[in-house]
């Protein structure tokens, strides 16, 4: 991890303690999780510390080599409001955070700001992703902004149409920016630090030459943080990088591959992930056929699911064969999550 995500994650820390986010109840709770996951168990505590929750798995565009698109085969659908609630209810007192994205759009559900609010008003932070191709008016921006909500990332792969189009297939970078400058301009009306915002750049081998010029166009505008991240596997990157600008450039320099933790996945202590279907998945890489650890619709209990004999069997074999497991040996991940790159302001 280097400087830049780490001084990230500590504003955010900051931010959640500074805003009552954290809790004496909440710290026991994810010490408890470090505890069994650092000592190899597969117990955790009573309740995840983050949850996913995914507000529908509808999408508005057809992003290349995104998992919606590539393994998923389903009904589509739209989480309720009453069922949300419920989740929150219930753990609202043991989560930090909600992450409300997952495998689809969630500005295409109509109650995404309710749910934003909800959460907020329970003290539990929100961050939320998108594509930014939504149409909002005037007062739901203002809605927004008064929901609270964390942090809003947005998902931006290119500086100009030509190039923004061919990863975000179907999507308006017009559309997009006048969204975010919609947002930063009714923040400042309302003197609100809130939503931070993150242009998540997605890098890949068309791409990387408007890297820079993405950069300071987004930084001019007032956003909070310039992210990119691979697209594709870290190994396909680098050697594209290297191909193109040899070994010893600063990129090089500065993407290093993650280390795989070969009795460890951060997911399975820390996060639970709940599908607009409302079955529970145990981490984000859908595509490779992790298995359904649980059904809301029928156990209707967080804790249970959590530390129930089938996700401690899945935490058991995760620890035992997690490099020949089909869903979990092609993981680029180093604790459950993709390492960023060039993380700077």
């Amino acid at each position: 991890m280097n400087f830049s995500k780490s001084k990230q994650i500590i504003n955010y820390l900051i931010i959640f303690f500074l805003r009552k986010k954290i809790t004496i109840k909440k710290i026991f709770n994810l010490f408890f999780n470090f505890f069994y996951g650092l000592t190899i168990s597969n117990k955790a505590a009573k309740y995840p510390s983050i949850l996913v929750i995914e507000p529908t798995d509808l999408c508005n565009l057809r992003c290349r080599d995104c998992g919606y698109n590539l393994a998923v085969e389903k009904k589509r659908t739209i989480l309720k409001f009453g069922d949300y609630k419920k989740i929150i209810d219930e753990t609202k007192d043991y989560i930090f955070c909600v992450l409300l994205y997952f495998a689809g759009e969630p500005f295409l559900n109509s109650e995404i700001i309710e749910m934003i609010d909800y959460a907020e008003k329970n003290n539990i932070a929100v961050i939320t992703s998108t594509n930014g191709n939504f149409n909002f008016s005037d007062e739901q921006f203002e809605n927004l902004i008064n929901s609270k909500c964390s942090s809003i990332i947005f998902s931006v792969s290119g500086a100009t149409q030509k190039i923004y189009e061919k990863y975000h297939i179907s999507g308006n970078l017009e559309k997009v920016n006048n969204n975010i400058k919609k947002i930063i301009k009714y923040k400042k009306k309302h003197n609100s630090k809130f939503p931070l915002i993150t242009i998540r750049y997605l890098i890949t081998n068309d791409n990387l030459e408007e890297l820079e010029s993405a950069r300071q166009f987004y930084n001019n505008l007032g956003i909070d943080y310039f992210q990119p991240r691979y697209a594709y596997s870290q190994s396909a990157v680098n050697n594209f990088i290297e191909q193109k600008y040899g070994n010893n450039n600063t990129l090089m320099q500065n993407s290093k591959m993650p280390k795989k933790y070969k009795n460890f996945c951060f997911w399975l202590w820390f996060i639970l992930i709940i599908k607009a279907n409302k079955t529970i998945l145990p981490c984000c890489y859908e595509f490779f056929k992790i298995p359904v650890l649980g059904d809301y619709n029928n156990q209707n209990n967080i804790a249970d699911i959590w530390n129930s004999e089938k996700y401690r069997n899945f935490r058991e074999s995760v620890l035992k064969y997690r490099e020949i497991m089909n869903c979990c040996k092609n993981c680029d991940s180093s604790f459950g999550f993709q390492d960023n790159v060039l993380l700077k302001k």
